[in-house]
């Protein structure tokens, strides 16, 4: 009974680690997904279903991928499928990749801090990061534990601020809408999970090395990606039912929530911090996998680098990185997962 009950724990903690690396900024604000899916229309919501279905796969396959070349650190399956040209190119890509991810982490939280709180923009950005680095410090297990108690609090928040608007006419709205995105709509849910899986590959690869119950991997793999599918498809029916009140705001959901009072709008915001923090662990954490044996650096000077590189970045503001960064991240992060996959079942 006590095996099952730590079996089905590890399973709940590899899933909540998995969605809280995707869950970010951009995600629980609802500004990406209001720029991959909902401004897509009815194409947009089967584009959300599908990208739910690619993140259970997504997640299963590259924890079993770390599980199978028994690495420790996430660039060694770079170079253990690519090779080392390749591996080293797609290495140097990922460093960029999480550098500016934390960046759009910090700069939404100053301005969560600026417009919400009244606090000032560089105080909230140094919160979040002294947070930040205070649980990165606490390693592997810290940044799981932070994910198992955070990411549950921020998933209800998030279902119970679209359930508070559940039956909006979605059926008159949905119609109306047109898409206005350069990509097809299709590819625009490609590319959304590929760069949130690529993003997100450091943690799964972490868990996959340690894990070792195939089960508990796939269940929680698959666990995740089902959470997120939920997620994915109760925000985007919300946010088409008010596309016309946020087509042109940075945090749709946060808007959203402001509708129902100050009550939720504050819980939500909070939750969206959390989002921030979880997803910028992942991101820093990553970063000091890398560079601390890359560059001969301690673990707590490598967390030092990051701070000096990151801070300058969140000064282009946060709904512009994400509408104009994503979407390059999600074509390059499209091309490396295919080639990897490929591969991988070709037995390299």
């Amino acid at each position: 009974m006590k095996k099952n009950w730590s079996s089905l724990f590890m399973i709940l903690k590899i899933a909540l680690t998995y969605v809280g690396a995707v869950i970010g900024a951009g995600f629980a604000s609802g500004q990406e997904i209001f720029e991959f899916f909902v401004q897509y229309g009815d194409k947009g919501m089967i584009g959300l279903f599908g990208a739910g279905v690619l993140f259970i796969l997504g997640g299963i396959i590259f924890l079993k991928l770390a599980q199978h070349f028994n690495i420790n650190t996430y660039y060694e399956i770079f170079y253990r499928i690519l090779g080392k040209r390749s591996g080293f190119i797609v290495d140097v890509i990922y460093i960029l990749f999480i550098l500016g991810s934390v960046s759009v982490m910090l700069a939404g939280s100053g301005t969560i801090f600026q417009e919400t709180f009244g606090v000032r923009y560089s105080v909230g950005v140094l919160i979040t990061l002294l947070v930040v680095i205070i649980t990165i410090f606490a390693g592997v297990k810290g940044i799981l534990m932070v994910n198992t108690f955070l990411i549950p609090i921020l998933m209800l928040v998030i279902i119970y601020t679209c359930l508070s608007y559940l039956g909006s006419d979605l059926i008159e709205t949905i119609g109306t809408l047109s898409p206005i995105r350069t990509f097809p709509w299709y590819l625009s849910g490609m590319m959304y999970v590929s760069f949130n899986v690529f993003l997100s590959m450091a943690l799964l690869v972490t868990i996959g090395s340690k894990v070792k119950e195939r089960r508990s991997l796939t269940l929680g793999g698959f666990l995740g990606g089902l959470l997120l599918m939920i997620l994915l498809l109760m925000m985007g029916y919300t946010m088409i039912s008010f596309f016309s009140e946020i087509s042109y705001v940075e945090m749709p959901m946060l808007i959203i929530a402001s509708y129902s009072g100050d009550v939720l709008h504050i819980i939500y915001t909070i939750g969206l911090w959390f989002a921030m923090i979880t997803t910028a662990v992942a991101h820093v954490y990553a970063f000091i996998q890398r560079v601390s044996p890359l560059l001969r650096l301690s673990y707590y000077n490598s967390a030092m680098l990051t701070v000096v590189i990151v801070l300058p970045l969140t000064r282009f503001g946060f709904a512009n990185l994400v509408r104009y960064l994503y979407p390059l991240y999600g074509l390059v992060a499209l091309g490396i997962l295919v080639m990897m996959i490929v591969k991988s079942v070709r037995g390299y």
